[in-house]
């Protein structure tokens, strides 16, 4: 099954669909090019000060640095985006009467990076949910070329 890609016009309730279809969906130009300069001007002297990980799985030659909400306007920003909320409340809307922020991340996969194990986040919640509850809703906000190889 191939993702969808929508503008960011589309509907909250096409997005959703295709969200409860296809597991993901790319929505194309959500942020202009400004703010994605501006998120990485903010973000850049703590990525550049975050260690790699240290185990195969958060990747040898991978940063993953955390707590943007509270070191970035522009990812409070995005968090509010009402597009994205829009979204996620109808999606999790079966699950929860509320929302609650996991984490805010960058990731940045250095040169020579290794490709992480294919898994699914709701593993973070343990196994003793069932499958037909779904715990989360994430996104990814690509600040770069978002491509197959990468």
């Amino acid at each position: 099954m191939e993702l969808t890609y929508v503008h960011r016009e589309t509907s909250t309730q096409q997005i959703v669909e295709h969200l409860n279809e296809c597991g993901a969906v790319i929505i194309e130009d959500l942020i202009d090019s400004e703010t994605v300069k501006l998120l990485k001007d903010e973000i850049a002297q703590y990525i550049e000060n975050t260690p790699m990980g240290r185990d195969k799985f958060s990747g040898h030659n991978t940063q993953r640095t955390g707590g943007l909400v509270s070191r970035s306007a522009i990812c409070r920003s995005l968090i509010i985006n009402e597009l994205i909320l829009g979204i996620a409340e109808k999606y999790l809307e079966q699950y929860t009467r509320k929302i609650i922020l996991h984490l805010t991340q960058a990731i940045t996969i250095n040169p020579g990076g290794e490709a992480q194990v294919l898994h699914r986040d709701r593993e973070a919640w343990g196994d003793y949910l069932p499958i037909k509850i779904e715990p989360q809703l994430n996104t990814i906000w690509a600040l770069t070329d978002f491509t197959k190889e990468n």
